[in-house]
Parts: C-alpha cells; sequence; structure tokens
C-alpha cells in the first residue's frame, strides 16, 4: 500500500514539472486541466478499486 502511494506521488510530481514546463503542447492551460481531471479520475478510480477488495 505504501508503494502504491509513493508511485502516485511521483506521478503527480512528474505531471507538475511537465505542466511547468509546457511539454503538453502549445495550449499548456488547457492541456493541464485535462491532465489534472485525469489525474483525480484515476486516484479515485485506485480508492474505489482498494475499497472493494
Amino acid at each position: 500500500m505504501s508503494y502504491l502511494l509513493l508511485s502516485v506521488r511521483f506521478l503527480s510530481i512528474t505531471l507538475r514539472r511537465k505542466i511547468r514546463a509546457g511539454r503538453f503542447g502549445p495550449l499548456p492551460s488547457i492541456n493541464s486541466l485535462t491532465t489534472h481531471y485525469t489525474y483525480i479520475l484515476f486516484l479515485h478510480s485506485l480508492r474505489a478499486f482498494f475499497d472493494l477488495k
């Protein structure tokens, strides 16, 4: 469980760095919003998956 939390934290840090660098295309604001919401959905799906177990 702790390993999963560490990996998720690492993913969030790398996503934030990529968003700050603007590597997601010509429109970093829209792309950063989409990546942020997909990341939130990913976290909620992980939480639901572990609650089902």
